[in-house]
């Protein structure tokens, strides 16, 4: 088995599968135009602080303006678990995407966060299994909502941390919009 990825070869890994098997697919949507990674597209600094304060990993620019799009894209899977995964807590007690999306949005504006947070699922082949995109303040209302479980990581994974995960099922069931790939 191969030695885990760093933070750095991680971000870009993620980026290359974003760039190459959903960016296309995503952008058939009209209201995602244009979209820039902003890893393959900034400076280092720009591109940490924004992905690792804003949580924001790329951008997409329509009629409407400029918006923010964070993705967590899981390779590996056997099947698409057709959910959103928001870390709740960490062993290193740092802040968590939760904490960081919840105060942006009670900020009504003056802090920035991904108005999109997109979760998709590759297979043992890296091949595109499904993706998922929704309004990141809907999910976390949901969340605050209890339309939500919570997992943990795997004992023997470094950085313990646990997870708010919400169905994507969740957001028709409370007349939320949300959009849905999955490979036929």
């Amino acid at each position: 088995m191969g030695a885990k990825l760093g933070f750095r070869d991680s971000l870009k890994k993620s980026t290359v599968h974003f760039e190459e098997l959903i960016k296309p697919l995503l952008e058939k949507y009209r209201r995602f135009k244009n979209i820039t990674s902003v890893e393959a597209n900034s400076t280092e600094q720009l591109a940490d602080m924004l992905d690792q304060t804003a949580g924001i990993d790329a951008f997409f620019c329509n009629d409407t303006g400029l918006g923010g799009i964070a993705s967590r894209i899981q390779p590996n899977c056997y099947k698409s678990f057709d959910t959103f995964t928001v870390r709740k807590s960490r062993e290193s007690g740092a802040k968590t995407e939760y904490e960081k999306r919840k105060a942006a949005i009670d900020s009504r504006g003056e802090l920035i966060y991904p108005y999109y947070t997109l979760q998709a699922y590759l297979g043992k082949q890296e091949e595109l299994i499904s993706y998922a995109i929704a309004k990141t303040e809907d999910i976390i209302n949901l969340i605050d909502d209890g339309e939500c479980y919570v997992n943990h990581t795997g004992q023997t994974q470094k950085g313990q941390a646990e997870f708010y995960v919400v169905n994507w099922t969740s957001f028709e069931k409370n007349n939320k919009p949300i959009y849905i790939y999955r490979h036929e």
